[in-house]
């Protein structure tokens, strides 16, 4: 490689900017972006393309293997992009009339092994945030979130809101359709609630049958609104039919919306008293009447 050419000073650059990116936690979209970025400012690329493993090479050829997970064809140089598996490929197109060479696909893969760590460390902290059978996000993440947006809202002075929803008959479902039904129950639970939020609200499996979800820049009608359409949206799920037919599924929900300077604490609180009402509304609602005790 050719130091004189500026190539190598660039790549540097690439490579600092990427693990930048590791480092601050961005997303895989940005790492990704950055790396083409990257690689067509230092090898002053014509055109460069990420695209699904297998497919088809950017000038439509079935690009010719060589070692080490590159390969060449004419001005096109294609490459791995590789974390957890090869589920990228990296197309680089050289300008007419020249080809990349051995250094520069050397730039090439230095960036991309860069980039490759990156991603492997967001999918490590995407795993550590996420509830393994919900797919929400788990219980400490769920309340870091929490506490990052009261912090936001402290400067805007916007509302958060904080809904706990708890499954009011989980246990029925475990003792008459197996525990598997109520894993399958709490799944589509953890999705159909993620299927109500907007882009950047979250929602998190508290524990158990019990969910928090946390609602920036929302008041408490939005509150108020978003609760009715995660009920209606769980209250949609059928269960496995069992010896006494299908049980329904249902969901309490107490929601709260932040004071002034109020902490993470003291929200999940009074959504958590919301919740406890609710339930017993919910219960007392569905009591049989005893003729001999009640008025």
């Amino acid at each position: 490689m050719d130091a004189g050419s500026g190539i190598y000073e660039r790549a540097v650059r690439g490579v600092r900017r990427l693990a930048q990116l590791a480092v601050e936690g961005a997303d895989a979209e940005g790492v990704r972006g950055t790396l083409l970025q990257e690689l067509g400012v230092a090898l002053e690329l014509e055109r460069v393309t990420l695209v699904p493993r297998g497919g088809a090479s950017a000038a439509g050829a079935a690009p010719a293997s060589s070692a080490g997970g590159v390969e060449q064809v004419g001005r096109e140089l294609v490459l791995d992009l590789r974390w957890s598996a090869a589920r990228d490929a990296v197309v680089m197109v050289a300008r007419a009339p020249r080809r990349l060479g051995a250094g520069e696909a050397a730039v090439a893969a230095a960036l991309a092994d860069v980039a490759g760590v990156a991603l492997a460390l967001i999918d490590a902290r995407v795993d550590a945030a996420r509830d393994e059978l919900t797919g929400c996000l788990n219980r400490r993440a769920g309340l870091a979130r929490l506490g990052e947006e009261l912090a936001r809202a402290q400067r805007t002075r916007a509302p958060v809101s904080c809904l706990m929803l708890d499954l009011d008959n989980l246990k029925q479902i475990n003792d008459a359709c197996g525990h598997l039904e109520g894993d399958r129950v709490l799944r589509e639970t953890g999705a159909r609630l993620r299927g109500q939020l907007r882009a950047y609200d979250v929602v998190a499996r508290y524990g158990g049958d019990e969910f928090v979800a946390v609602l920036p820049a929302a008041d408490d009608h939005a509150a108020r609104y978003a609760a009715a359409r995660m009920s209606a949206a769980v209250a949609g799920i059928t269960t496995a039919a069992s010896a006494t037919g299908r049980l329904p599924v249902s969901v309490s929900v107490g929601a709260a919306t932040s004071r002034p300077e109020e902490s993470p604490e003291s929200l999940l609180r009074r959504a958590d008293h919301a919740l406890l009402a609710a339930k017993r509304r919910t219960h007392s609602h569905h009591r049989p009447r005893n003729p001999s005790t009640d008025p």
